[in-house]
Order: C-alpha cells, then structure tokens, then sequence
C-alpha cells in the first residue's frame, strides 16, 4: 500500500490489478517453497500452499506478460519475478 501511495503521489498510476495480485500470490508461492515439512501434518499443510498459490503461475505471468505488453512498468514488475517451475 505504501508503494501504491508513493506511486501516486508521483504522477504515476497504479500497476494493473492483475499485475499486483500476481505479484502477491507469487511471494506467497516462494513462502511456500520455503517452508520445512518437520512433520506429516505440516508436510500436508505446505503441500496445499504450494499447489493454491504456485499452480498455473509461470502460465499466468507469461499471460501477463503477453496482456501488459505496452506497459512498460508491468512489464518490468513481471520480468522481477522469476519462475516457480509451476
């Protein structure tokens, strides 16, 4: 939010709301990619997170990608996050 609020207060609007919403599960995703199964029920719990929020991303943001091509900052927000390998 503090982004968005500097952003605007420079002139400049807003990343789409796909592109900030993609830009936000994706750091969810790398979370859970992160995170140690150290046991069964937790092994469980991050396999869930991982197929909510890193399923069909590398897709989405090639997507993105082709849908925000004229815009150059989207364009540079999504070429920041690297890959899954979803």
């Amino acid at each position: 939010m503090i982004a968005v609020a500097l952003l605007l207060a420079a002139g400049a609007p807003p990343l789409p709301v796909a592109v900030r919403r993609f830009a936000a599960r994706h750091a969810s995703c790398v979370h859970w990619q992160g995170e140690e199964p150290y046991d069964a029920a937790r092994g469980r719990e991050i396999a869930r997170g991982l197929r909510r929020e890193c399923g069909g991303l590398d897709a989405e943001r090639r997507r993105l990608l082709r849908l925000h091509a004229a815009d150059r900052r989207a364009v540079a927000r999504l070429n920041q996050l690297e890959d899954v390998g979803s």
